[in-house]
């Protein structure tokens, strides 16, 4: 798991920003879209509309590559950056915070959950919660 690197704790994140429109993270190889779509907010509760943002995903072409999908739980919360707040990620690395609330889609089930309900994570602080009820998010694609 990539850690700030004022932490001084092992696995220091390092992004590569060298491919427009992308971000690759060093550490866990993961390839992330760079600029997302914010003028669309993906419900996560009910059969069509959490579909929605794994849909984007899958259709989405960037830099080159069209095997985009919506990230894990973990694969997500690696790009937290706890030493940032509102938003808690790197603000070079990922610019533009919304001045929407930060919830952003993945596609991990919640255990016992029905069939549709799946984890958010809140880039305001990086905390982790239930995509359920009238909860939207956004999609940022990993590959």
């Amino acid at each position: 798991m990539p850690n700030p690197v004022s932490t001084a704790l092992p696995n220091p994140s390092s992004y590569d920003l060298g491919t427009p429109g992308v971000v690759i993270d060093r550490v866990t190889g993961l390839m992330w879209q760079q600029p997302i779509e914010t003028s669309t907010s993906y419900g996560v509760n009910g059969s069509v509309a959490s579909t929605l943002g794994i849909i984007y995903c899958q259709n989405l072409v960037l830099a080159g590559h069209s095997d985009w999908r919506l990230p894990t739980l973990i694969e997500l919360i690696s790009i937290v950056d706890t030493t940032h707040i509102n938003p808690a990620f790197d603000p070079i690395a990922f610019p533009g915070a919304l001045s929407l609330p930060p919830n952003f889609l993945t596609s991990t089930h919640i255990p016992g959950a029905t069939a549709n309900n799946y984890f958010v994570v809140f880039f305001g602080n990086g905390s982790i919660g239930a995509g359920i009820g009238s909860t939207d998010g956004y999609a940022r694609c990993v590959r």
